[in-house]
């Protein structure tokens, strides 16, 4: 029971992640070069999503 509850919970925070960079790229908040590099913006956005998910998941 518990690999079911582990798997969801990592489908959730990799749909975050993907809906998280979508929102950036759309709103302009990261730019091109950004895009195709590291960018502190993306692993601050990325950091904050996961602590959110992972704060609000009950155990």
């Amino acid at each position: 029971m518990a690999l079911h509850f582990d798997l969801a919970h990592t489908v959730i925070i990799v749909v975050a992640l993907v809906v998280t960079k979508f929102f950036m790229i759309v709103t302009g908040l990261v730019t091109d070069e950004e895009r195709k590099q590291v960018s502190w913006n993306m692993i601050l956005a990325y950091f904050i999503v996961v602590l959110f998910v992972n704060a609000v998941w009950e155990h």
